[in-house]
């Protein structure tokens, strides 16, 4: 009778059920955690396509893609773009409806993390930062790069036509020697034949 016991349980299975509990709830956790990863990053992965089908759509509109500033895109009539409270519509096209309602912001824009968006108006490059690095999109070049997208370093992108994510699109331009009198409308059909 001098045994002590707990819900019918003695110390030493007390303490075994504990340690069951304990190990179920951690792995819980820890697989919530990943979970949770996994479906941001797949959010990362589905903004930056839309953000890039909609400065597709801008461009073939507007024979030219939205200037870029600090990161943002430069087509809003206050200034560059706040990613989760302003559209992406033409400056001057206020009559047709915006390409985004809402340009996404990143699903944890409230923690510092942000999209990058580099423009010279004939080219657009568009990062995103991954969690996880085994997503097909995420390349170690990119990340390389040193790209701030926000709080942490850009490592996926997209690009529009013929430009290479592994390096900055101003470099490339300035590899390939684009001449500043030519126009854009070329690059941008070609952008959306690609697309289609």
């Amino acid at each position: 009778m001098g045994r002590l016991s707990f819900l019918g349980f003695n110390r030493s299975e007390a303490i075994g059920v504990f340690v069951i509990l304990l190990s179920i709830i951690t792995l819980t956790f820890f697989n919530m955690q990943s979970s949770l990863k996994k479906g941001r990053d797949a959010t990362r992965k589905d903004d930056v396509r839309d953000i890039f089908d909609a400065l597709i759509a801008y461009g073939i509109d507007n024979n030219s893609f939205p200037p870029s500033s600090n990161g943002q895109i430069v087509a809003c009539p206050s200034g560059p773009c706040k990613w989760g409270v302003d559209p992406l519509e033409a400056f001057l096209a206020q009559s047709r409806e915006p390409y985004l309602e809402k340009l996404p912001p990143d699903p944890q824009n409230s923690a510092g993390v942000k999209y990058h968006y580099i423009s010279t108006q004939r080219r657009f490059q568009i990062f995103g930062s991954f969690e996880d690095d085994r997503w097909d999109e995420y390349s170690p070049e990119i990340e390389a790069l040193g790209i701030s997208c926000g709080t942490r370093t850009c490592n996926f992108g997209r690009a529009s036509h013929g430009v290479p994510l592994d390096k900055l699109l101003p470099e490339y331009e300035n590899e390939i020697g684009v001449d500043e009198s030519t126009g854009s409308a070329a690059i941008i059909l070609k952008n959306k034949n690609e697309n289609e």
